[in-house]
């Protein structure tokens, strides 16, 4: 099946300011207490005045980091739909007007704000197979998930962020564990690849058909969270223990063993065997409350990706600095340059329609100012929750939490970027410039090519 549609997804739960900050914090504190590589200060979505939605962040001068993913995506010819907010709407008619394309639609968001909810929407705009990723991606190269071969048979592909297949240019929390010989993989890990660590990705294909007759399993992303979704996973796996007790002792074992060699706990040991399997998710769609048979491709081996910047998402202040800083430099390697810097400059001239755009300085100062004051009186102002967790830490735990000090803005407009990001320009400059183009034009190839000549069942 030749994929022939893109969505991007550019909406986010909303919370309340006050919900939402403290989420942030204690987040940022847990990650300082266990001295985490990479340090998040996340970027939840609130509205207090203005609409703070990442995905309009501007990562070069004043062009948000959602117009990276829409231009690019234009280019490919596909139908391109975008769901989001007013203002991300405004954000598709400035790229519409400018460019002058024909093949962009923007959807709003509405009320019900969820994964779910978003793809439901795409679904009623498109038929056939779907390239759905999120909107906070830098990435230029959409064309290797549309010629991806395993959406010929498939109505669920979903590429992985594998660690062990990725080259580092940014240091990423990974929490999925995985090893391709079950049991005897870890009692004797010279005689396969050995484990593999993974996180949740950003992309993926999907039917239109499949999101609508399988909502109850896509509504576990609901809340956009991996490790939510790994609860779901867990819970999921104990409903089918009794169906299919050989693979739950399978995967007890291999958890033992796992802990036993590697020591360590449970909460962070997840999944190992076949969880991940397409046979688990085919067992859960293909059951009595869905009725409906789907072939899935949902696995660490062979649907793990190579792009960095496919795993490169904005979910921090961290992130967003590190962007601020690099992009200057790599996006003189973007085959679709040009087509991004008509739209910086149409930005300029409209920015009023975009509030937080307008204002962006001044937020961000804001926003920094109140994190920091957050941080240095935690847990002044917070929950009980927030002062229970802060009683129970030791002294020099909570030294580093109070006189933690997050990015500055400087007078550029950019901000300090953090080593705890591990950020590497170098390695994703030679990333883009080496490997990077050469796939996008080897793909754009292959994809104009079934295009103009599609299989003869798609004739």
């Amino acid at each position: 099946m030749t994929v022939r549609s893109i969505a991007i997804g550019a909406s986010y739960n909303l919370h309340s300011p006050s919900i939402a900050l403290e989420k942030v914090v204690l987040k940022l504190v847990d990650d300082i207490v266990h001295e985490r590589k990479c340090i998040s200060t996340n970027l939840l979505r609130s509205n207090d005045g203005i609409d703070d939605l990442k995905f309009l962040y501007p990562v070069m001068d004043n062009l948000p980091i959602l117009a990276f993913p829409i231009v690019t995506a234009i280019e490919t010819g596909c139908k391109v739909t975008v769901v989001g907010s007013t203002e991300v709407g405004a954000l598709c008619s400035i790229i519409q007007e400018e460019l002058k394309v024909k093949n962009l639609q923007f959807i709003h968001e509405g009320e019900n704000l969820s994964l779910l909810n978003t793809l439901l929407k795409i679904s009623d705009a498109h038929n056939g197979m779907i390239s759905f990723s999120t909107g906070d991606l830098l990435r230029f190269d959409h064309y290797s998930d549309l010629i991806d071969p395993s959406s010929k048979d498939s109505d669920f592909v979903y590429t992985m962020n594998v660690k062990q297949r990725l080259p580092t240019i940014t240091h990423r929390n990974y929490y999925l564990c995985y090893h391709p010989l079950g049991v005897l993989g870890y009692l004797f890990t010279p005689l396969g690849k050995g484990p593999v660590q993974a996180k949740e990705g950003n992309q993926f294909l999907i039917t239109s058909e499949l999101i609508q007759k399988a909502q109850e399993i896509f509504s576990i992303y609901n809340n956009r969270k991996g490790t939510e979704q790994v609860n779901w996973g867990i819970e999921m796996l104990g409903k089918k223990i009794y169906d299919h007790p050989l693979k739950f002792i399978n995967l007890s074992l291999s958890a033992g063993v796992y802990m036993a060699l590697h020591k360590k706990n449970l909460a962070r040991f997840f999944p190992l065997s076949w969880l991940f399997k397409e046979n688990f998710m085919s067992l859960l769609l293909n059951n009595g409350s869905t009725n409906y048979h789907a072939n899935i491709k949902f696995g660490f081996e062979n649907y793990a990706h190579h792009d960095p910047l496919k795993m490169w998402d904005m979910d921090s202040l961290e992130d967003f600095s590190s962007m601020r800083l690099v992009m200057p430099k790599i996006i003189q390697h973007y085959p679709q340059r040009e087509s991004l810097f008509r739209v910086q400059r149409a930005i300029e001239g409209n920015k009023e329609s975009i509030p937080l755009l307008h204002h962006f300085e001044e937020f961000l100062a804001q926003k920094l100012a109140v994190l920091q004051q957050s941080i240095s009186s935690f847990p002044e102002f917070f929950s009980v929750k927030a002062h229970h967790y802060y009683d129970g830490l030791s002294s020099n735990n909570k030294k580093k939490i109070n006189g933690y000090l997050l990015p500055k803005l400087l007078e550029n407009g950019r901000m300090t970027p953090l080593a705890c990001n591990g950020l590497n320009v170098s390695r994703l400059d030679k990333y883009i410039r080496k490997v990077g183009v050469k796939k996008y034009y080897k793909s754009q190839k292959v994809y104009h090519s079934l295009i103009n000549h599609p299989p003869k069942s798609e004739e």
